[in-house]
């Protein structure tokens, strides 16, 4: 693994990006299919621009968090971003990107949110955060809702993307929303693994419920 870990969980470790991470986030950032949500991608970037990110990364501390989203079966899968807007008012906002395409779906988005948002309501003392997703993107929108976020607002054809404008939502988690989602996340975990039972062979098979 590249980096320090920082925050472990399940399935999911959250560490620090370095520059030999820069080759995949080159990579991803490029893709149109990968950026084409995100809040940038209209133009390429080239070597010169990831590292200087990635420096720039590294160099946060205070009020600025991006962390490597790390899986043992395909290593480096993308990121996670906690920006503090105020202090004073306790708010901050997040994003998330799953670069790897062949990881999508597999709820690692959720848990690597769900753990960050943990660290921002119970060590930052975070009062409320806020994050912004195209109404299109409608993976996003559910990974928010899983998470505790609730929509607060839109701004009606905000962003251009494929050739027309879509409208883009303002959603905000609170710790009390957060926590009813992540008990709820968990005991759903919980329930998929007790769904698993082991056949004579000692391999897993799902339990049939009627």
């Amino acid at each position: 693994m590249q980096g320090v870990p920082f925050l472990k969980g399940e399935r999911v470790t959250l560490r620090t990006i370095t520059r030999a991470d820069a080759p995949k986030f080159l990579r991803w950032i490029n893709d149109p299919v990968t950026s084409r949500f995100l809040l940038r991608g209209d133009f390429p970037l080239g070597w010169d621009d990831e590292m200087e990110w990635i420096d720039k990364v590294a160099r946060r501390k205070e009020d600025h968090l991006s962390l490597g989203i790390e899986v043992p079966e395909f290593g480096l899968v993308g990121n996670v971003s906690l920006k503090v807007e105020s202090w004073i008012d306790r708010v901050a906002t997040t994003g998330t990107m799953i670069g790897e395409a062949a990881t999508r779906g597999k709820g690692y988005g959720t848990e690597a949110k769900m753990l960050l948002l943990g660290h921002a309501f119970r060590r930052l003392n975070l009062r409320k955060v806020y994050s912004n997703v195209c109404a299109s993107n409608e993976a996003s929108h559910r990974c928010q809702l899983r998470c505790g976020y609730v929509e607060e607002g839109r701004y009606r054809d905000d962003l251009y993307r494929e050739g027309r404008y879509h409208d883009l939502l303002v959603l905000s988690a609170t710790r009390e929303s957060f926590e009813a989602a992540e008990a709820a996340w968990k005991e759903k975990r919980v329930t998929q693994q007790e769904g698993l039972i082991m056949d004579f062979s000692g391999s897993a098979v799902p339990r049939l419920f009627h």
